[in-house]
Formats: C-alpha cells, structure tokens, sequence
C-alpha cells in the first residue's frame, strides 16, 4: 500500500468521526438534514385545494382532485378550515365547501387574497336546480365559481382554473426609467435592478453546475417523495424516469405535467432547494432552447403575442411604467398567431380585479442575450398553438399600454426584446460571477446566497452539499463549506458555532494543505472576526495579520483580498481610538478595491461606511455623511433590499445625523435600520438590539 493512499484512508477515517460526532445544529432543526418534502406547508405547485365539508370525504373523491392537485386538506371544522387558509400565502387556493357551510364562510371569504376561487358542492339536487335556476350568489361573490352536483365536475372545473392561473402567475419585474423625479424612485428602481442582477447570477451558476446521474436522481426522488401517496402522480413520475432524455426537455415543460408548474413556482419564489434539486432539467431546457436559437435563421424583427390576465395592482404599476423595462424570472411561453394569445386573455372570467392583457412582443433577432425560438417541431401542443418560447430571465422595453380595442376589456403591451442594462450593475454582476468562480459550482451557488445576505437558503444549501463532500473525500471543499457555514452561523448571531466551524476548516487546512496556501487566508480571517467580535481587539489583529501575510506571499496576490485584511486592520484601530492609524488602513483598501473593483461592487460600500464611522467618532459629520452616502447609493443598487448591510448603512447615517442635532432625519434612518434587519435577523441579534440602543438614544433626544 503507498503513502499517499495511506494519507487517503487515514483522512477518511478522520472526517468520519468528525461526521458522527459533529453536531452543527444552531437552529430548531435538525444537523445536516433538509426539510422533509412531506412537511406541512411545503407545496411545489402554486396551487392548493382546501375542502371544507360536513360529510366524509372518501378516498375516491380526494383522488379525483388529486388528480387534478397533489396538495389537498380536508377539514370537517369551520375555525381549523379558516386557520389553515390563514397561513398560507404563497399559494392560491382552490377551495371546495358544502353547501351547509358557505353561508358561515362566505362573509370572509373575500378578505382572503390567497382564495383564488371557491367551489359549491351541493349533496342535494333539489337545492343545486334551486341555485342553478335563480343564481344565488353568484354575482355576489367574485371568487365564486359555481355550484357543482358531483366531485367529477369540480375536479374538472378546477383543472380550467389551474391552466389560467398558470399564466397568470408567470412574474413580471418593472424596472422603470432612471429620468423620473418621483419620491424615493431611484431606490425602488435600484431594488429591482439588483434583484434581477442576482436571478441572472442564479440561473447562471444552475445552468453551469455538473448534471450527472445524481442530479437525475434527485429530481426523480424530488418528485417521488411529494407524490409519495398519490398514484396518479407517481404514474406520471416513473413516466418521467423511464422516457426523459435532454432532447425531450421542451416537450416535458410544454406538455400537462408536474414539470411545468414545479418549476414555475420555484422560480417565482426563488426556492433554492428545488432550483437545485432541478438544475439538470434546467440546463438541459437553456442548452435545447438555445441549439435551436441558434439554428433559426430570422434575419429581421417578427412578432410573437401572449394572452393572459393580471391583478389590477400589477396593471397599474407597469402602466406607469412606459418607457421603462420588464423582466421574467421563468421561461416566456408565446404564441406566432395572436388569435391564440387572445384566447387566453378572453379565457378569464369577467372580474373587475382582474385585467386581461395582450403582450404583443416585437423580436429582434440580433438580441443574443436571450436564447429564443419558434418549437413547434418540440412542443407537447405540436402546431396546435404555433409555440415560440423565451429563456429565463429575459428583459424587454415598453413601448406603449393602450386597449386592445373599444369592444373588449383587453389591455395590449407593446413590448420590445432588448440587452438595455445599467452599465454599472451589469460590471458588478461580471466581477461577481468571476468573484465566485470556481470549479465548484456547488460552493459558488452557495457563495451568491451569502453574497444576496440569503443565509438561511445558504445554511441549508451547504449542509445539503457538505454530504456529498464527504462522499467524495474531498478535504479541500469540506474545509470551504465548513467556513462559509462559520460564516453563517455568525452573522445569525451563534458566534460559538461559527468559531467551532472556522476551527475545524483550519485544522483540516492545516493538516491536508500546504503551509501557506491562500485557502487558509479567508479561515485565518474569519477567526479574527470573532475574536473582533469578542472584544478582543489583539488577538484579532494577530489573525488578520497572518491572514494578510499568506496573501502577500501568494503566488497570485489577490488585490481584492488584502483589501479586506487592511479593512479589518482598520477596524481595531478605529476600535482602539487610534484614528490616524485606522484610515490610514481604510485607504489602504479602499484605494486597492478601487482599482480592481466596479465602482458598484457592494464591497467599496463596506469601506466608505467604515471610513464614516471614524469620521463620526471625531465628530467630523460633514465628511461622515459624505462617505455613509456614497455606501448608500451603492448598496441601494448592488444588493437586495433586505441585505443586512443596508441596515448597518442606514444605522450609520442616523449617529451621523444624531451628532448634528438633526433628530428627524436619524429617527427616520433608524427606523429603516430596524425594519430592515428584522426581515433577516433574529430579534435577539447582536445588531438589532444595537439598533434598539441607538433608537432609544435618538427618541430620548429629540423628547428633551
């Protein structure tokens, strides 16, 4: 046996111990385990069906709308009926009632948005020629969708109402112009741009990562597990097994499966784990997709059309919009006829909630941006519907909202297919994809949730990952994942298990890498953060300095890296009252991430905000606001609107603002600090209750 393998089998041994005893539970759930699919609540279709009834429901009933929907509740109890619609909120509902009970329910039933559409089922036929006769009810209630004397009609009614929704649900993201002078626009258009900026990166990495056997499989076992209990889905999953291949991902997302509303909802809402569980599908649907793009052969601008029905909100909020962009997170199913698209604008029943619309979307071929083609050779629909399709994440320009004619209610969006994106946040997101480059696509998925302040979906996501590291023995990605998940259980305020995690990556650095190799520096690094944390201020320079010693040494030094150390250099001093010493290190990183960095990159914001803070302790205000400003703005355009260093920002401005005696401004600052934190922090955080702190002070001060 040879040495090497004996350092082999001696590291598997070690990390298997590690793994038996290794507890890295730090919230109410359990180690290294993901979410049971069979958890209350978790739903991978946008819909559910509730069924309130005052008889029992036998099994044949739940299968016929099962068949229709796999998440089906049954309840026999008014209140327990009401609880439970009460807690969802991401899903419409489709809800069955008895006829006995609609009358107890139909008073709230229309404070609930999340009720799509509610279903009589009258056991009586007298009772149900009564209501089909005089109609009662029915123009009363808006969600009502009728009376129904059997299950089979619901069922069948209720598979209407899915496929309309199913295209009202395709989100729609307005990014409005820069040249308005509203209010606080600028910042709604900055969230926006980033959160599309981050989708970009999202369906980037998914699309890259490695799609093997084992991704097949966990989609298959996705899929699996949700139909655990229903046989007509599990029928149609190990259809899905046994006929998928890469060329057929079009047909599979065209046609009436658990394919198309799966992935839909979790593009919708950005849920990680099915994204992941689903990248082969997704790639496989971006390559097929794109090959036929690139074998199209238009040579000058067409035109494709889409119906479908929006909320009266959303219809107002891109009516104001003219002139501005629209993006999609999910794929853009149109049609080549626009007889096809008005269909499915006219197919909504008439609903002054409801506004139907006509995209009329002007295509010009030489935007490569986004892979697009005609499918019909691929469709489930064959030529039925003349099928074009867009790949996600597409963006188009407005070019007018006007009715589609005097005769109809119809709304047409005039639309234009383009590559227009902010320059800037458009550098940050090319910085950032190479930022967390890699050959692991695992570990850069996991790195851009962090980078999106996403923790939670972070923690998860690694946890998911650090099995199949051990798996595979690779001591290298194990030690990533072991100081990225530090990371996380420090910024979630557990700073005990974030140092237990940061040690045990060092040690199997130490042990496994050579001596100064530059994957030690950012562990170095962050045991330093939590002894900064602790207060103890020397120890903490000690690590930062032997973090920045490896990072000079390198063989490729890393500019961006030494930036960091000299910030976190910076910040003992400035901890430590020595001033001069510490801008004199913030410069030192700012002027190095100045000149490798976008001048978007949220990183220079970190700098400018610590840079402030020094100013703020001399009292120098003026010079405080300027460079808490300057993080501002950056951060308002490069991060999504609850990333925790917004909140940091704005604590800032508002003790700059207290300094002046400017008590209005700093409340209205410190509020924003709080509300923002709150979104992603625990109340007993460390920075939330230093935003408390600095509340109390501000309110204190402006009663006196």
């Amino acid at each position: 046996m040879s040495k090497d393998t004996n350092r082999k089998n001696s590291f598997t041994e070690d990390i298997s111990l590690v793994w038996k005893l290794d507890d890295i539970t730090y919230f109410d759930h359990d180690p290294i385990e993901e979410s049971s699919i069979a958890e209350k609540h978790l739903n991978l279709e946008n819909f559910v069906v509730i069924w309130l009834d005052d008889q029992f429901v036998d099994k044949r009933s739940r299968d016929v709308v099962r068949a229709q929907v796999n998440y089906l509740e049954v309840f026999y109890d008014v209140d327990q009926c009401v609880d439970e619609i009460s807690e969802i909120d991401t899903d419409k509902i489709f809800l069955i009632v008895s006829e006995n009970y609609f009358n107890q329910l139909a008073l709230i039933l229309e404070s609930f948005e999340q009720v799509h559409s509610v279903y009589i089922l009258c056991y009586n036929q007298d009772i149900y020629n009564m209501y089909m006769i005089h109609d009662f009810a029915l123009s009363e209630y808006r969600k009502l969708a009728g009376y129904f004397i059997d299950i089979d009609q619901i069922s069948h009614a209720i598979r209407k109402r899915k496929a309309q929704y199913a295209r009202e649900s395709i989100e729609m993201v307005s990014i409005p112009r820069r040249s308005s002078g509203v209010a606080g626009f600028s910042y709604q258009l900055d969230k926006l741009e980033a959160s599309v900026m981050y989708f970009q990166l999202i369906k980037d990495i998914l699309i890259s990562m490695a799609h093997g056997e084992n991704a097949r499989a966990e989609l298959i076992n996705l899929f699996r597990a949700y139909f655990h209990d229903n046989t007509n889905g599990l029928r149609k999953v190990e259809e899905f097994e046994r006929d998928y291949r890469p060329e057929d991902a079009i047909l599979w997302y065209t046609k009436e499966s658990f394919i198309y509303t799966t992935l839909n909802k979790a593009l919708r809402i950005q849920d990680i784990s099915t994204l992941h569980k689903m990248r082969c599908f997704i790639a496989d649907i971006h390559h097929q997709l794109d090959y036929l793009c690139r074998q199209s052969n238009y040579t000058s601008n067409f035109e494709v059309y889409r119906g479908q029905c929006m909320s009266t909100h959303d219809f107002q909020k891109h009516s104001r919009n003219v002139g501005g962009l629209i993006s999609f997170n999910s794929l853009l199913s149109c049609s080549e006829d626009h007889r096809v698209a008005l269909l499915y604008a006219n197919s909504q029943d008439r609903n002054d909630s409801i506004v139907p619309v006509l995209l009329h979307i002007i295509v010009n071929p030489g935007v490569r941006n986004t892979a697009f083609s005609n499918i019909i050779a691929v469709s489930g629909f064959g030529d039925i519907e003349q099928e074009f399709l867009f790949s996600m994440g597409a963006i188009f320009r407005i070019l007018s909202i006007q009715r589609y004619n005097q005769s109809n209610r119809i709304q047409e969006f005039c639309l234009l297919l383009t590559n227009d994106e902010d320059k800037d946040l458009k550098d940050v997101r090319e910085y950032m994809r190479q930022e967390i480059g890699g050959t692991n696509h695992l570990i850069n998925f996991g790195r851009l949730l962090i980078e999106m302040g996403d923790l939670n979906q972070s923690e998860r996501f690694y946890k998911i990952v650090l099995r199949e590291a051990y798996a595979n023995h690779d001591p290298r990605i194990i030690a990533w994942i072991y100081n990225d998940l530090g990371f996380i259980a420090s910024q979630n305020g557990f700073k005990e298990k974030g140092l237990q995690f940061y040690k045990k990556a060092l040690r199997i650095g130490q042990e496994r890498f050579p001596l100064q190799d530059p994957q030690l520096a950012p562990i170095l690094n962050n045991i330093g953060e939590f002894y900064f944390d602790s207060e103890d201020f020397d120890k903490a320079d000690e690590y930062y300095r032997k973090a920045l010693e490896i990072d000079m040494k390198s063989t490729a030094p890393a500019l961006y890296n030494q930036a960091i150390r000299y910030q976190n250099i910076g910040m003992v001093y400035n901890e430590k009252q020595n001033y001069k010493d510490a801008q004199k290190n913030f410069k030192k990183s700012l002027d190095k991430k100045m000149s490798i960095l976008p001048q978007k990159h949220p990183s220079i914001a970190i700098t400018h905000r610590s840079i402030s803070g020094v100013y703020c302790s001399q009292g120098r205000f003026t010079e405080a606001l300027q460079h808490c400003q300057a993080a501002l703005a950056i951060e308002r355009s490069s991060l999504p609107p609850y990333h925790v260093s917004l909140s940091k920002t704005h604590q800032c401005m508002a003790r700059i603002y207290l300094g002046q005696e400017q008590f209005m401004n700093a409340q209205k600052e410190i509020v924003e600090a709080l509300d923002i934190a709150k979104k992603t922090l625990p109340e007993q955080h460390k920075i939330i209750l230093a935003i408390k702190d600095d509340m109390v002070k501000i309110f204190r001060k402006t009663k006196a």
